[in-house]
């Protein structure tokens, strides 16, 4: 009986740290995902001065953030946002209209994919 007891109490605390891991993971990626629309907002109307505020406010973000999806996350999916963040960061400073929107759109397609691809769902598990 205790065994059946001990199985069913550790699969209630995987459920529950898997909720809320899942929930911390879709907060902070909308965080990080509405700085970089009101960047690419800013390279759209070419305000390159206000694109690389965002973006160093992005940034500032990300470096909180990073900690946490450091432990949680496969260590590429990290290194995918830092190289397309520093490619951002490159083609805003040079006023490269076309990297930016490019290497904003990875960037931002990195970050909306972690949550999904993190989901405890059925695709995942098995």
């Amino acid at each position: 009986m205790k065994v059946w007891l001990y199985s069913l109490l550790g699969l209630i605390i995987f459920i529950f740290l898997s909720v809320r891991v899942q929930h911390y993971l879709i907060s902070s990626s909308d965080e990080l995902t509405q700085i970089i629309n009101q960047t690419d907002q800013a390279v759209q109307s070419k305000i390159w001065l206000q694109a690389k505020t965002t973006l160093h406010q992005f940034e500032k973000n990300w470096k909180k953030t990073k900690a946490s999806w450091s432990l949680l996350l496969n260590h590429q999916e990290v290194d995918n946002i830092e190289q397309s963040l520093i490619r951002s960061k490159r083609a805003i400073t040079a006023k490269d209209y076309s990297n930016a929107q490019l290497e904003l759109g990875s960037l931002k397609n990195y970050i909306t994919h972690v949550p999904k691809k993190e989901a405890l769902n059925w695709t995942n598990v098995l």
